[in-house]
């Protein structure tokens, strides 16, 4: 999301010409999306967990990031960039508070450790993307911010796909000792 927003007013505005009227319109329906999203997220969380959720939301966010990157390396028009980047966007809404709530649901017991390993790893991701949305040189003809986006993306599906093998609760991950045979 960092790289979002640290590189779409550059996009928007020095790359495809918008002024901030038009640049402004677009964050706001993103912003729009993400709003829209998570309410609906509320809504589907009475019928099925944050973890299925997540598992339909980060393929999803994924998958229309890679459609954004590509239709930016192929130079498409903006009317045809705008729908990827408002799913992309707008997945959001489904991603982070699951994500947050399945993290928090690993540790029961030690909530504040949680909650700062959570909000560690995402400043810590937001301070390395930023930066690189304006480093990077343009790669493969994706422009840095997808780039940086895809990337990030494909890394939170590798955890959430090796997460699915990991045990919830055993030892200490959970803040409880390890059970001893007797």
């Amino acid at each position: 999301m960092i790289a979002h927003v640290a590189g779409l007013p550059f996009f928007l505005q020095d790359e495809r010409g918008l002024g901030p009227a038009g640049y402004s319109a677009v964050f706001a329906m993103d912003a729009t999306g993400m709003v829209l999203a998570s309410n609906t997220n509320r809504l589907l969380l009475r019928r099925w967990t944050a973890h299925r959720i997540l598992n339909v939301s980060v393929p999803a966010m994924l998958a229309s990031g890679v459609v954004f990157a590509l239709l930016l390396r192929a130079e498409a028009p903006l009317v045809a960039v705008l729908p990827s980047l408002f799913l992309m966007v707008s997945t959001w809404g489904f991603v982070m508070p699951n994500a947050v709530a399945a993290g928090m649901s690993v540790e029961r017991t030690a909530a504040g450790r949680a909650s700062a390993i959570l909000g560690a790893t995402q400043f810590g991701i937001s301070a390395f993307s930023a930066p690189l949305v304006g480093t990077l040189p343009v790669l493969a003809g994706v422009p840095p911010m997808a780039t940086v986006i895809v990337v990030c993306l494909a890394g939170a599906a590798v955890v959430q796909l090796v997460a699915r093998f990991v045990p919830a609760g055993q030892g200490e991950a959970s803040g409880r000792a390890p059970a001893r045979p007797s």
